[in-house]
């Protein structure tokens, strides 16, 4: 298997997405990498493109990186593009988004208001509970329903 084979099978597998037939390489099925599943299944439907490098550097395009987009968004999808940096054997891997889509993805992964709100009242109550034995399993159960 080659580099970039190895690559976009990584790819697929940390993201969770399906190969395209001959690596994207046909106008039926393009990108590296892509969510196949129905967009009401999933809030991030990806599109992936990925390049790997035993060069020091990666020259992007801004057309380019535009057409993927573009691309991408034309299948109802996000894009994204894995880069790997290949050197002494050892692999180094970063994905490049738009920062609006960053933006989306980090607001989406941090705590609502509406979550912390409920998250400070629940542990006031909590921690009114005497009984340390009781407060303990109270808490545990809390840090389970809310993460900690």
């Amino acid at each position: 298997m080659l580099d970039y084979q190895r690559h976009e099978k990584y790819v697929s597998e940390v993201l969770d997405l399906d190969l395209t037939v001959a690596s994207g390489s046909t106008y039926r099925d393009p990108g590296d990498a892509v969510s196949r599943a129905h967009y009401r299944n999933l809030k991030y439907r990806l599109y992936a493109e990925a390049k790997s490098t035993v060069n020091k550097s990666f020259s992007l395009q801004r057309d380019m990186i535009a057409q993927y987009v573009r691309r991408a968004a034309e299948y109802g999808k996000m894009f994204c593009l894995p880069v790997r940096f290949i050197h002494d054997g050892k692999t180094t891997d970063y994905v490049l988004l738009r920062l609006l889509d960053f933006s989306d993805i980090l607001s989406s992964a941090q705590r609502s208001k509406e979550h912390v709100e409920a998250w400070n009242y629940l542990n006031r109550i909590v921690a009114k509970i005497n009984d340390p034995r009781i407060r303990g399993e109270a808490q545990k159960a809390l840090d389970t329903l809310l993460g900690d």
